[in-house]
């Protein structure tokens, strides 16, 4: 869609000023991009400009390119709250009521979704604890967070973005005893249609080193349906890691 200017327009190229998540066939608001106090958190979306989120998901959904339907739902986060009005009208359920309102729309950008401008790139939650966000990082920031880190007893990097600086050997470093082969891939043959083979990446696949003063304590990873690329395979490379845990969708 970033590059499809037809497919943007059909979905429409303005949009509401808030993030929804997708729960059980429901569209509800997960954060708000601006303080009119109009809308809420945990509003349910139920219609906009007059067409229920049903008949939307119906229209739109065969146009939002997708390998599964956790990925069109992502998809349909993204999309489904877009129009052409700059006033739009918009249904609520609200503690069990229905509500109706006229909501001004911004121009449409998918970048709302993906980075968090207001959390910090790291920070204490508790003197045993440490935090990390990726899409915040200033450049090599994460060789000294490491290091203030290396004796908490537990540390959440937080993968629900995109990260502002490349980090991932930096962190095997720090979590892996030592090299492991982290994946493995496969390529198709040309001349055999439908085929694949496993590619002998061992040079490129492993990770880490040898490494006496590792790191000791827990190892959380927070992903989400925004978890994609970089992020998604950094969480794959480090399912390896002493004592780690992946928490997310």
């Amino acid at each position: 869609e970033h590059g499809n200017h037809e497919l943007a327009n059909f979905f429409g190229v303005r949009q509401l000023q808030v993030e929804v998540g997708f729960w059980e066939g429901k569209f509800t608001i997960i954060r708000l991009f601006n303080k009119d106090g109009l809308l809420a958190k945990g509003d349910e979306i139920v219609a906009i400009d007059g067409e229920s989120i049903a008949d939307k998901i119906n229209r739109i959904s065969p146009y939002i390119p997708s390998s599964n339907v956790y990925n069109q739902n992502t998809g349909l986060c993204y999309n489904i709250l877009r129009t052409d009005k700059t006033l739009c009208e918009v249904s609520i359920l609200r503690n069990g009521q229905t509500l109706e309102m006229k909501i001004e729309t911004t121009e449409a950008t998918p970048l709302y979704y993906v980075q968090r401008k207001d959390i910090p790139s790291h920070r204490e939650i508790s003197t045993d604890i440490g935090y990390i966000y990726p899409g915040n990082l200033r450049k090599n920031e994460i060789d000294t967070i490491l290091d203030q880190y290396t004796d908490k007893k537990a540390i959440i990097l937080d993968y629900r973005c995109y990260p502002s600086d490349f980090i991932q050997q930096k962190l095997v470093n720090f979590l892996y005893p030592y090299p492991r082969e982290a994946y493995k891939a496969t390529f198709y043959d040309i001349n055999s249609l439908g085929s694949h083979f496993i590619v002998d990446n061992s040079k490129w696949s492993k990770y880490g080193s040898f490494n006496a003063n590792y790191y000791k304590g827990k190892f959380i990873i927070l992903v989400n349906q925004y978890s994609s690329s970089q992020p998604e395979f950094e969480a794959y490379v480090c399912r390896q890691v002493p004592n780690v845990t992946i928490i997310g969708s």
